[in-house]
């Protein structure tokens, strides 16, 4: 697939596939080969879960895609941003991307805690903050890790006394929808000015 993107895409119209997911950077390869497309025959009305996760999902690189696929009868909901780490065994954390605001486009929403997971944003003294304000992000539940094998401080580390996990990443939440900004150790501040390096790397 990283060697031809458009390989993922016959391969879920030949297969008939209903869900798959990619980071955003796959997304974004296939948006790259839009010269190649007007010889595709692909039906994708099959997809109905196409989840985005694993690393920042940016709106420019989701509207294209969904744009450039439209023709080959993509669903218009079929695609669903999320949030998860190896941590957490994988996403546990998405939401149907017609069904949220985006906003200024310059986050992209994850979504809702599936079933059994919790997510909370805290200060840099553990304390919750405010609805729509940014905080370190932390999360508990059933598929979360209990620590690291053989690696107590870094599990000491990684979790709070009350049990929850310390993602590391920078996120709010408002309306009940999480939506993740970024790692909280590529935070770059200048003068007034606070981004994420994946914002400068997307733009």
């Amino acid at each position: 697939v990283l060697a031809d993107p458009l390989r993922w895409l016959t391969l879920v119209d030949r297969h008939r596939a209903c869900t798959t997911w990619a980071p955003d950077f796959a997304f974004s390869l296939v948006n790259d080969q839009a010269h190649r497309l007007a010889d595709r025959t692909w039906d994708l009305s099959c997809l109905r879960y196409l989840m985005n996760g694993g690393e920042a999902v940016h709106a420019s690189v989701v509207r294209r895609f969904m744009e450039l696929l439209a023709p080959f009868r993509l669903p218009e909901d079929a695609m669903f941003p999320g949030w998860g780490m190896s941590e957490t065994a994988a996403g546990v954390v998405d939401c149907r991307l017609s069904d949220v605001d985006t906003g200024d486009d310059r986050y992209v929403p994850a979504g809702r805690p599936h079933p059994g997971t919790a997510v909370r944003c805290v200060d840099d003294r553990g304390e919750p903050v405010p609805v729509a304000t940014v905080g370190h992000l932390q999360v508990s539940g059933p598929s979360v890790t209990g620590g690291y094998l053989d690696d107590a401080e870094h599990t000491r580390r990684s979790l709070t006394a009350d049990g929850w996990f310390r993602t590391g990443d920078l996120a709010f939440v408002k309306d009940g929808i999480l939506t993740v900004t970024g790692r909280a150790d590529d935070l770059i501040e200048y003068g007034d000015v606070r981004c994420h390096s994946h914002e400068i790397e997307a733009a």
